[in-house]
């Protein structure tokens, strides 16, 4: 396969996620952390993550959710207060940070950017019971 080959095979797959974190690693990676999470270099919402696998999530709006994550099928998902269904992620630790990939989801070839925060989650209402 000649170097021109290979990258329409790149391009045409979308960014690939390194190998992908089982709940063990996931777990000791963002055990009592915060992380922003950012698409294209947006940042969209941030979550924390606290002991017992629970989390709380915020879109950065003053609004915090309450859920908890859990690891199937080689993914890492996640159940928030309001949510209807789980959404489940692919994630490869980045230095301090994290890529993801959202793979419950038709938009699942988009790479994800998690990076430590270190504010905490502003809550109007106080963190969610989780």
């Amino acid at each position: 396969m000649g170097p021109r080959l290979g990258i329409l095979i790149m391009l045409a797959t979308g960014p690939a996620l390194a190998a992908p974190m089982d709940g063990i690693a996931f777990e000791a990676h963002v055990a009592g952390r915060t992380f922003e999470y950012s698409l294209g270099g947006i940042v969209f919402g941030a979550e924390t993550y606290l002991a017992d696998r629970r989390v709380v999530w915020s879109f950065l709006d003053g609004r915090c959710y309450g859920g908890r994550w859990y690891p199937q099928d080689g993914a890492i998902c996640f159940e928030h207060e309001g949510r209807d269904e789980a959404q489940c992620w692919a994630f490869a630790a980045d230095g301090e940070g994290m890529s993801a990939q959202f793979v419950s989801a038709p938009d699942g070839d988009k790479l994800y950017a998690i990076t430590p925060r270190a504010a905490p989650l502003d809550c109007a209402d106080g963190l969610p019971s989780v």
